[in-house]
Protein backbone atom coordinates (compact mmCIF):
# COMPACT_ATOMS: atom_id res chain seq x y z
CA UNK A 1 0.00 0.00 0.00
CA UNK A 2 2.37 2.75 -1.38
CA UNK A 3 4.29 4.08 -3.97
CA UNK A 4 4.78 2.33 -6.52
CA UNK A 5 6.72 3.73 -9.53
CA UNK A 6 7.22 6.76 -11.53
CA UNK A 7 8.14 8.78 -14.51
CA UNK A 8 8.48 12.24 -16.43
CA UNK A 9 8.92 13.53 -19.76
CA UNK A 10 12.58 14.52 -19.03
CA UNK A 11 14.78 17.53 -17.92
CA UNK A 12 14.97 20.10 -20.90
CA UNK A 13 12.78 18.49 -23.21
CA UNK A 14 10.79 20.89 -25.63
CA UNK A 15 7.44 20.05 -25.32
CA UNK A 16 4.92 23.15 -26.06
CA UNK A 17 1.22 21.77 -27.38
CA UNK A 18 1.51 18.46 -25.93
CA UNK A 19 3.56 15.43 -24.92
CA UNK A 20 3.62 11.61 -24.54
CA UNK A 21 4.75 10.09 -21.57
CA UNK A 22 4.76 5.76 -21.47
CA UNK A 23 3.31 4.42 -18.02
CA UNK A 24 5.43 2.47 -15.45
CA UNK A 25 5.84 -1.22 -16.83
CA UNK A 26 5.35 -2.48 -13.01
CA UNK A 27 1.34 -1.18 -12.90
CA UNK A 28 -1.26 -3.30 -11.55
CA UNK A 29 -4.59 -3.48 -11.41
CA UNK A 30 -6.55 -0.82 -9.20
CA UNK A 31 -2.78 1.20 -9.09
CA UNK A 32 -3.88 4.72 -8.55
CA UNK A 33 -1.91 6.75 -11.12
CA UNK A 34 -1.59 10.64 -10.94
CA UNK A 35 -0.25 12.86 -13.13
CA UNK A 36 0.78 16.59 -12.53
CA UNK A 37 0.94 19.18 -15.68
CA UNK A 38 1.19 22.59 -16.45
CA UNK A 39 -0.67 24.52 -19.57
CA UNK A 40 1.22 27.75 -19.77
CA UNK A 41 0.07 30.50 -21.35
CA UNK A 42 -3.99 29.75 -21.19
CA UNK A 43 -6.34 29.23 -18.54
CA UNK A 44 -7.84 26.00 -20.20
CA UNK A 45 -7.75 22.06 -19.76
CA UNK A 46 -5.07 20.19 -21.35
CA UNK A 47 -6.61 16.75 -23.38
CA UNK A 48 -5.52 13.54 -21.46
CA UNK A 49 -6.13 10.36 -23.41
CA UNK A 50 -3.69 6.90 -23.81
CA UNK A 51 -4.12 3.58 -25.55
CA UNK A 52 -5.17 1.40 -22.61
CA UNK A 53 -8.07 0.03 -24.93
CA UNK A 54 -10.83 -1.08 -22.88
CA UNK A 55 -9.63 0.96 -19.94
CA UNK A 56 -10.45 3.10 -17.44
CA UNK A 57 -10.28 7.07 -18.63
CA UNK A 58 -8.19 9.94 -17.39
CA UNK A 59 -10.04 12.17 -14.50
CA UNK A 60 -9.18 15.56 -13.89
CA UNK A 61 -9.11 16.24 -10.11
CA UNK A 62 -8.34 19.91 -9.94
CA UNK A 63 -6.50 22.76 -11.48
CA UNK A 64 -5.18 26.32 -10.42
CA UNK A 65 -3.92 29.38 -12.87
CA UNK A 66 -1.17 31.06 -12.51
CA UNK A 67 0.42 32.42 -15.98
CA UNK A 68 -1.71 29.29 -17.24
CA UNK A 69 -3.65 26.37 -15.87
CA UNK A 70 -1.84 23.78 -13.19
CA UNK A 71 -3.65 20.13 -13.18
CA UNK A 72 -3.90 16.66 -11.57
CA UNK A 73 -5.43 14.00 -13.53
CA UNK A 74 -5.85 10.66 -12.26
CA UNK A 75 -6.58 6.83 -13.41
CA UNK A 76 -7.20 3.87 -12.17
CA UNK A 77 -5.28 0.55 -13.31
CA UNK A 78 -6.67 -2.25 -15.21
CA UNK A 79 -4.90 -5.27 -16.78
CA UNK A 80 -3.94 -4.09 -19.52
CA UNK A 81 -2.44 -0.01 -18.31
CA UNK A 82 0.81 -0.89 -17.52
CA UNK A 83 3.19 -0.19 -20.52
CA UNK A 84 0.81 2.00 -22.38
CA UNK A 85 1.25 5.37 -23.76
CA UNK A 86 -0.68 8.72 -22.65
CA UNK A 87 -0.96 11.26 -25.23
CA UNK A 88 -1.64 14.65 -23.92
CA UNK A 89 -2.92 17.59 -26.34
CA UNK A 90 -4.91 20.83 -26.41
CA UNK A 91 -1.83 23.10 -24.58
CA UNK A 92 -0.66 26.34 -25.30
CA UNK A 93 2.88 27.55 -25.07
CA UNK A 94 4.85 24.99 -23.06
CA UNK A 95 3.84 22.11 -21.02
CA UNK A 96 5.60 18.69 -19.29
CA UNK A 97 4.54 15.88 -17.26
CA UNK A 98 5.00 13.78 -14.44
CA UNK A 99 2.97 10.46 -13.31
CA UNK A 100 3.27 8.28 -10.40
CA UNK A 101 1.71 4.85 -9.24
CA UNK A 102 0.33 3.97 -6.05
CA UNK A 103 -0.99 0.42 -4.49
CA UNK A 104 -3.49 -0.51 -2.27
CA UNK A 105 -5.65 2.72 -2.49
CA UNK A 106 -9.19 2.66 -3.11
CA UNK A 107 -10.37 0.16 -5.75
CA UNK A 108 -13.40 2.20 -6.57
CA UNK A 109 -14.73 5.71 -6.27
CA UNK A 110 -12.52 9.02 -5.76
CA UNK A 111 -9.01 7.56 -4.31
CA UNK A 112 -8.53 11.25 -2.53
CA UNK A 113 -9.53 11.08 0.78
CA UNK A 114 -8.06 15.08 0.59
CA UNK A 115 -7.32 17.60 -2.06
CA UNK A 116 -6.25 21.28 -1.73
CA UNK A 117 -4.75 23.67 -4.79
CA UNK A 118 -3.06 26.65 -3.80
CA UNK A 119 -1.50 29.91 -6.41
CA UNK A 120 2.06 31.11 -5.63
CA UNK A 121 3.55 34.06 -6.02
CA UNK A 122 7.43 34.14 -6.19
CA UNK A 123 8.90 33.40 -3.41
CA UNK A 124 5.54 32.03 -1.75
CA UNK A 125 7.52 28.21 -1.79
CA UNK A 126 4.45 26.79 0.97
CA UNK A 127 0.84 25.83 1.00
CA UNK A 128 -1.24 24.93 3.19
CA UNK A 129 -2.14 22.00 5.42
CA UNK A 130 -4.64 19.23 4.39
CA UNK A 131 -5.85 16.47 7.13
CA UNK A 132 -6.61 13.25 6.08
CA UNK A 133 -9.94 11.92 7.59
CA UNK A 134 -8.40 7.69 7.78
CA UNK A 135 -5.27 6.20 8.93
CA UNK A 136 -2.58 5.21 6.02
CA UNK A 137 -3.05 7.88 3.66
CA UNK A 138 -0.31 8.76 1.15
CA UNK A 139 0.40 11.96 1.27
CA UNK A 140 1.42 13.80 -2.06
CA UNK A 141 3.02 17.55 -3.07
CA UNK A 142 2.66 18.48 -6.33
CA UNK A 143 4.25 21.80 -8.10
CA UNK A 144 4.06 23.29 -11.23
CA UNK A 145 5.73 25.98 -12.52
CA UNK A 146 5.16 28.32 -15.95
CA UNK A 147 9.22 28.51 -16.27
CA UNK A 148 12.52 25.97 -16.61
CA UNK A 149 12.43 25.44 -12.99
CA UNK A 150 13.05 22.68 -10.29
CA UNK A 151 11.93 21.65 -6.80
CA UNK A 152 13.89 20.38 -4.04
CA UNK A 153 13.03 19.49 -0.46
CA UNK A 154 9.58 19.04 -0.46
CA UNK A 155 8.24 18.67 3.32
CA UNK A 156 5.69 19.13 5.87
CA UNK A 157 5.16 18.42 9.46
CA UNK A 158 3.15 14.99 8.97
CA UNK A 159 4.97 12.64 7.72
CA UNK A 160 7.73 15.04 7.20
CA UNK A 161 10.16 14.81 4.41
CA UNK A 162 8.85 14.05 1.46
CA UNK A 163 10.51 11.94 -1.28
CA UNK A 164 10.30 13.35 -4.84
CA UNK A 165 9.61 10.81 -7.06
CA UNK A 166 9.66 12.81 -10.89
CA UNK A 167 10.57 15.82 -11.93
CA UNK A 168 10.33 16.91 -15.48
CA UNK A 169 11.39 20.51 -17.23
CA UNK A 170 10.22 22.12 -20.61
CA UNK A 171 13.12 24.23 -22.60
CA UNK A 172 13.21 26.38 -25.54
CA UNK A 173 11.19 29.30 -25.41
CA UNK A 174 8.44 29.16 -23.50
CA UNK A 175 9.57 27.01 -20.90
CA UNK A 176 7.61 24.94 -17.94
CA UNK A 177 8.36 22.88 -14.72
CA UNK A 178 6.58 20.22 -12.71
CA UNK A 179 7.46 18.06 -9.57
CA UNK A 180 5.65 15.26 -7.44
CA UNK A 181 6.95 14.10 -4.16
CA UNK A 182 5.11 11.79 -1.29
CA UNK A 183 5.55 9.99 2.09
CA UNK A 184 3.21 7.94 3.65
CA UNK A 185 1.26 8.46 7.12
CA UNK A 186 0.75 6.20 9.29
CA UNK A 187 -1.93 7.85 11.34
CA UNK A 188 -4.54 10.55 9.81
CA UNK A 189 -3.45 14.01 11.21
CA UNK A 190 -3.18 17.59 10.10
CA UNK A 191 -0.32 17.41 7.95
CA UNK A 192 1.18 20.93 9.08
CA UNK A 193 2.05 23.49 5.59
CA UNK A 194 3.93 22.08 2.85
CA UNK A 195 7.35 23.79 1.59
CA UNK A 196 9.93 23.19 -0.66
CA UNK A 197 12.63 25.25 -2.44
CA UNK A 198 12.85 26.47 -6.05
CA UNK A 199 14.12 29.73 -7.65
CA UNK A 200 11.59 32.58 -6.86
CA UNK A 201 8.66 32.07 -9.83
CA UNK A 202 5.06 31.91 -10.56
CA UNK A 203 3.07 28.47 -9.73
CA UNK A 204 0.54 25.99 -8.66
CA UNK A 205 1.16 23.80 -6.00
CA UNK A 206 -1.21 20.51 -5.16
CA UNK A 207 -1.20 18.45 -1.34
CA UNK A 208 -3.24 15.34 -1.80
CA UNK A 209 -4.21 12.23 0.57
CA UNK A 210 -4.65 8.76 -1.75
CA UNK A 211 -6.69 6.68 0.65
CA UNK A 212 -5.71 3.56 1.34
CA UNK A 213 -7.91 0.33 0.18
CA UNK A 214 -11.07 0.02 2.34
CA UNK A 215 -10.97 -1.77 5.31
CA UNK A 216 -7.15 -2.08 5.22
CA UNK A 217 -5.49 -3.88 8.08
CA UNK A 218 -1.64 -3.04 8.57
CA UNK A 219 -1.06 -5.15 11.81
CA UNK A 220 1.54 -4.84 13.42
CA UNK A 221 4.30 -2.98 12.43
CA UNK A 222 6.64 -2.93 15.28
CA UNK A 223 4.24 -4.37 17.75
CA UNK A 224 1.33 -7.38 18.05
CA UNK A 225 -1.79 -7.52 17.44
CA UNK A 226 -3.77 -10.64 19.34
CA UNK A 227 -7.24 -11.55 18.79
CA UNK A 228 -8.83 -13.80 21.16
CA UNK A 229 -12.34 -15.40 21.52
CA UNK A 230 -14.39 -18.28 20.40
CA UNK A 231 -14.29 -17.09 16.76
CA UNK A 232 -11.48 -14.27 16.19
CA UNK A 233 -11.96 -12.79 12.56
CA UNK A 234 -10.02 -10.42 10.47
CA UNK A 235 -12.29 -9.91 8.12
CA UNK A 236 -10.70 -6.92 5.54
CA UNK A 237 -10.36 -6.46 1.47
CA UNK A 238 -6.35 -6.52 2.19
CA UNK A 239 -4.33 -7.30 4.99
CA UNK A 240 0.04 -6.85 5.60
CA UNK A 241 -0.05 -8.88 8.95
CA UNK A 242 2.61 -8.18 10.64
CA UNK A 243 5.40 -6.38 9.52
CA UNK A 244 7.71 -6.69 11.97
CA UNK A 245 5.47 -7.87 14.94
CA UNK A 246 3.59 -11.00 15.28
CA UNK A 247 -0.30 -11.14 14.71
CA UNK A 248 -2.20 -14.01 16.65
CA UNK A 249 -5.28 -15.12 16.74
CA UNK A 250 -6.73 -18.26 19.53
CA UNK A 251 -10.05 -19.33 19.66
CA UNK A 252 -12.49 -21.54 18.36
CA UNK A 253 -12.24 -20.91 14.61
CA UNK A 254 -10.16 -18.63 14.00
CA UNK A 255 -10.43 -16.86 10.30
CA UNK A 256 -9.10 -14.31 8.36
CA UNK A 257 -11.20 -13.46 5.26
CA UNK A 258 -9.66 -11.03 2.68
CA UNK A 259 -8.96 -10.70 -1.25
CA UNK A 260 -5.54 -9.86 -0.48
CA UNK A 261 -3.11 -11.41 2.20
CA UNK A 262 0.33 -10.44 2.51
CA UNK A 263 1.55 -12.67 5.68
CA UNK A 264 3.99 -11.45 7.49
CA UNK A 265 7.35 -9.43 6.53
CA UNK A 266 9.43 -10.23 9.08
CA UNK A 267 7.12 -11.15 12.23
CA UNK A 268 5.21 -14.13 12.51
CA UNK A 269 1.28 -14.96 12.13
CA UNK A 270 -0.29 -17.63 14.08
CA UNK A 271 -4.25 -19.12 14.06
CA UNK A 272 -4.61 -21.76 16.67
CA UNK A 273 -8.67 -23.21 16.94
CA UNK A 274 -10.74 -25.58 16.02
CA UNK A 275 -10.64 -24.95 12.48
CA UNK A 276 -8.35 -21.44 11.52
CA UNK A 277 -8.92 -20.40 8.08
CA UNK A 278 -7.64 -18.11 5.90
CA UNK A 279 -9.63 -17.40 2.87
CA UNK A 280 -8.91 -15.14 0.02
CA UNK A 281 -11.31 -14.69 -2.64
CA UNK A 282 -9.19 -13.05 -4.76
CA UNK A 283 -5.33 -11.75 -5.43
CA UNK A 284 -2.33 -13.15 -3.82
CA UNK A 285 -1.16 -14.50 -0.83
CA UNK A 286 2.45 -14.60 0.40
CA UNK A 287 3.10 -16.40 3.26
CA UNK A 288 5.39 -15.56 4.94
CA UNK A 289 8.18 -13.03 4.03
CA UNK A 290 11.20 -13.40 6.45
CA UNK A 291 8.26 -14.75 9.00
CA UNK A 292 6.59 -17.70 9.49
CA UNK A 293 2.74 -18.71 9.73
CA UNK A 294 1.42 -21.26 11.46
CA UNK A 295 -2.17 -22.37 11.79
CA UNK A 296 -2.69 -25.12 14.75
CA UNK A 297 -6.55 -26.73 14.97
CA UNK A 298 -8.75 -29.71 14.27
CA UNK A 299 -9.09 -28.56 10.35
CA UNK A 300 -6.78 -25.36 9.64
CA UNK A 301 -7.33 -24.70 5.75
CA UNK A 302 -6.01 -22.13 3.23
CA UNK A 303 -8.08 -21.08 0.48
CA UNK A 304 -7.69 -19.24 -2.35
CA UNK A 305 -6.83 -18.17 -5.68
CA UNK A 306 -3.26 -17.88 -6.04
CA UNK A 307 -0.73 -19.02 -3.27
CA UNK A 308 2.37 -18.14 -2.62
CA UNK A 309 3.87 -19.77 0.05
CA UNK A 310 6.57 -19.20 1.71
CA UNK A 311 9.62 -17.19 0.50
CA UNK A 312 12.21 -17.56 3.13
CA UNK A 313 10.02 -18.36 6.34
CA UNK A 314 8.09 -21.43 7.33
CA UNK A 315 4.36 -22.34 6.65
CA UNK A 316 2.79 -25.18 9.02
CA UNK A 317 -0.55 -26.12 9.08
CA UNK A 318 -0.97 -28.73 11.72
CA UNK A 319 -4.42 -30.29 12.38
CA UNK A 320 -6.85 -33.67 11.68
CA UNK A 321 -7.15 -32.55 8.51
CA UNK A 322 -4.82 -29.70 6.90
CA UNK A 323 -6.16 -28.50 3.65
CA UNK A 324 -4.68 -26.06 1.19
CA UNK A 325 -7.11 -25.78 -1.84
CA UNK A 326 -6.34 -22.97 -4.87
CA UNK A 327 -6.01 -23.04 -8.31
CA UNK A 328 -2.55 -22.20 -8.36
CA UNK A 329 0.44 -22.93 -5.82
CA UNK A 330 3.93 -21.91 -5.64
CA UNK A 331 4.78 -23.74 -2.45
CA UNK A 332 7.74 -23.05 -0.95
CA UNK A 333 10.39 -20.65 -2.43
CA UNK A 334 13.06 -20.58 -0.11
CA UNK A 335 11.41 -21.93 3.08
CA UNK A 336 9.43 -24.34 3.71
CA UNK A 337 5.66 -25.67 3.85
CA UNK A 338 4.60 -28.46 6.42
CA UNK A 339 1.18 -30.11 6.77
CA UNK A 340 0.88 -32.86 9.58
CA UNK A 341 -2.44 -34.45 10.62
CA UNK A 342 -4.90 -37.53 9.94
CA UNK A 343 -5.61 -36.35 6.14
CA UNK A 344 -3.45 -33.22 4.91
CA UNK A 345 -4.13 -32.29 1.57
CA UNK A 346 -3.23 -29.91 -1.61
CA UNK A 347 -5.41 -29.56 -4.32
CA UNK A 348 -4.57 -26.85 -7.10
CA UNK A 349 -5.01 -26.24 -10.66
CA UNK A 350 -1.22 -25.55 -11.04
CA UNK A 351 1.00 -26.51 -8.89
CA UNK A 352 5.07 -25.59 -8.34
CA UNK A 353 6.17 -27.66 -5.36
CA UNK A 354 8.61 -26.75 -3.91
CA UNK A 355 11.19 -23.98 -5.50
CA UNK A 356 14.29 -24.70 -3.10
CA UNK A 357 12.71 -25.05 -0.32
CA UNK A 358 11.33 -28.45 1.40
CA UNK A 359 7.42 -29.57 1.58
CA UNK A 360 6.62 -32.52 3.69
CA UNK A 361 3.15 -34.10 4.53
CA UNK A 362 2.55 -36.11 7.39
CA UNK A 363 -0.63 -38.08 8.11
CA UNK A 364 -3.10 -41.21 7.76
CA UNK A 365 -3.36 -39.83 3.97
CA UNK A 366 -1.71 -37.22 2.65
CA UNK A 367 -2.55 -36.19 -0.71
CA UNK A 368 -1.70 -33.76 -3.56
CA UNK A 369 -4.03 -33.78 -6.39
CA UNK A 370 -3.43 -31.16 -9.38
CA UNK A 371 -4.28 -31.30 -13.00
CA UNK A 372 -0.48 -29.83 -13.29
CA UNK A 373 2.28 -30.13 -10.79
CA UNK A 374 6.13 -29.52 -11.09
CA UNK A 375 7.33 -31.53 -7.96
CA UNK A 376 9.58 -30.57 -6.89
CA UNK A 377 12.22 -28.17 -8.18
CA UNK A 378 15.46 -28.34 -6.29
CA UNK A 379 13.92 -28.97 -3.21
CA UNK A 380 12.32 -32.29 -1.51
CA UNK A 381 8.89 -33.47 -1.25
CA UNK A 382 8.18 -36.12 1.04
CA UNK A 383 4.55 -37.92 2.07
CA UNK A 384 4.51 -40.23 5.30
CA UNK A 385 1.89 -42.05 5.67
CA UNK A 386 -0.37 -44.72 5.39
CA UNK A 387 -1.37 -43.90 1.79
CA UNK A 388 0.12 -41.41 0.24
CA UNK A 389 -1.13 -40.05 -2.79
CA UNK A 390 -0.06 -37.76 -5.92
CA UNK A 391 -2.77 -37.29 -8.36
CA UNK A 392 -1.60 -35.17 -11.10
CA UNK A 393 -2.05 -34.64 -15.13
CA UNK A 394 1.23 -33.75 -16.26
CA UNK A 395 4.19 -34.40 -13.91
CA UNK A 396 7.88 -33.14 -13.27
CA UNK A 397 9.70 -34.86 -10.39
CA UNK A 398 12.89 -34.53 -9.10
CA UNK A 399 12.69 -36.30 -5.66
CA UNK A 400 10.12 -37.51 -4.21
CA UNK A 401 10.16 -39.65 -1.52
CA UNK A 402 7.72 -41.65 -0.45
CA UNK A 403 7.43 -43.75 3.22
CA UNK A 404 4.31 -45.60 3.63
CA UNK A 405 2.65 -49.02 3.63
CA UNK A 406 0.84 -48.46 0.20
CA UNK A 407 2.04 -45.65 -1.64
CA UNK A 408 0.27 -44.61 -4.83
CA UNK A 409 1.02 -42.50 -7.79
CA UNK A 410 -2.06 -41.70 -10.50
CA UNK A 411 0.38 -39.87 -13.23
CA UNK A 412 -1.05 -39.00 -16.95
CA UNK A 413 2.32 -37.95 -18.30
CA UNK A 414 5.43 -37.70 -16.61
CA UNK A 415 8.63 -36.06 -17.60
CA UNK A 416 11.97 -37.14 -15.80
CA UNK A 417 10.72 -38.68 -12.78
CA UNK A 418 12.54 -40.13 -9.81
CA UNK A 419 11.02 -41.86 -7.40
CA UNK A 420 12.51 -43.09 -3.85
CA UNK A 421 10.03 -45.19 -2.36
CA UNK A 422 9.66 -47.13 0.90
CA UNK A 423 7.37 -49.43 1.76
Amino acid sequence: MAFRSAAGTGIDTDHTTGFTLDIPADVEVDDILVLVLPNKGADADATVTDDDTGGNTWTKKGHVTNLGRHQVWWKRATSGTASKTITVADCTESTCGVIAAYSGRLATGDPFNAFLSEANAPGDETMAEITPSVDGCDILLGVSLPDNVTTSAQACTNPGVLTERAEATSAGGFDSGVSLADAPQTTAAATGAFTWSQVNRNGGSFAMALAPAGGAVVAPAAGGLTVAGLAPTILTPRTVAPAAGALTLSGQAPTVLMPRTVTPAAGAATLTGFAPTITVSAGTVVQPGLGALTATGLAPTILTPRVLTPAAGTLTLAGLAATIVTPRVVLPGLGALTTTGFAPTIRAGVGAIPGLGTITLTGFVPTIIAPVSALPGVGTLTLTGYAPTVTVGITQIAVVVVRSLAPRYAVTRTLAPRYDVET
